[in-house]
């Protein structure tokens, strides 16, 4: 994931070391800065129970998630007690 949030709901992008909380499970993730792979946030492996529809990233997805607003990505849908789903990118009424 591109975005995680930090303890006061701020998002945070990767950075060595790091850790947030997943803005769909509100589980804890880590930041993955290596030099093999695009930096990204991370469950603990074999803990990514909260997206059935996730899948890897590519870079070709991250350059069209990059020309969003950062406000218009990894956003959380749904409504109060309903199964919350995730959208990489969200788009704006009308485009």
């Amino acid at each position: 994931m591109l975005y995680a949030f930090d303890s006061t709901g701020k998002r945070l992008t990767p950075a060595k070391g790091a850790a947030g909380t997943c803005p769909q499970c509100m589980n804890p993730v880590g930041a993955k800065c290596g030099n093999r792979k695009i930096w990204h946030w991370a469950h603990a492996k074999g803990r990514n129970e909260c997206d059935p529809w996730a899948e890897s990233e590519t870079q070709w997805h991250r350059d069209w998630q990059s020309r969003a607003d950062p406000e218009w990505c990894e956003v959380v849908m749904g409504f109060p007690g309903a199964p919350r789903g995730h959208s990489p990118t969200k788009r704006r009424a009308g485009h």
